[in-house]
């Protein structure tokens, strides 16, 4: 898993090699409700990221899938529009569907979701 530090909240997405990450996130493809498109950037691509790294955060607690296995799993997402729930279908709980085949997210809290709903919808508002 990959994290990108963003202004105010972290993105999160998985690194499937030669500086590429698959994630989803901005631009939406619509806004009510959010539905976002799975995508493979560079990893310098992602936009607003102040500075990312490797964190799989949860693997003293889950076993990761095989490498091999997780990258093949993001590519096949690749293309594909996912709705955009704060506190059960981020951009955190599709990078550890992929890594782990169990969805988390540690930034599920009740003032994070809030701000990050309202942070997103500000971020589509620009043309």
């Amino acid at each position: 898993m990959i994290q990108f530090q963003m202004p105010f909240f972290q993105h999160w997405g998985i690194y499937v090699g030669d500086g590429n990450v698959v994630h989803f996130g901005w631009p939406a493809v619509r806004l009510l409700p959010f539905e976002y498109e799975v995508r493979k950037d560079h990893v310098k691509e992602v936009s607003l990221a102040i500075s990312f790294g490797v964190y799989n955060k949860f693997d003293k607690y889950y076993p990761p899938l095989p490498p091999e296995r997780v990258v093949k799993r993001a590519e096949y997402m690749v293309g594909k529009t996912m709705r955009y729930y704060p506190g059960s279908a981020n951009c955190e709980h599709f990078a550890t569907m992929m890594r782990y085949d169990i969805t988390r997210s540690g930034q599920v809290h009740l003032p994070h979701i809030l701000f990050s709903a309202w942070a997103l919808f500000r971020l589509n508002d620009k043309p």
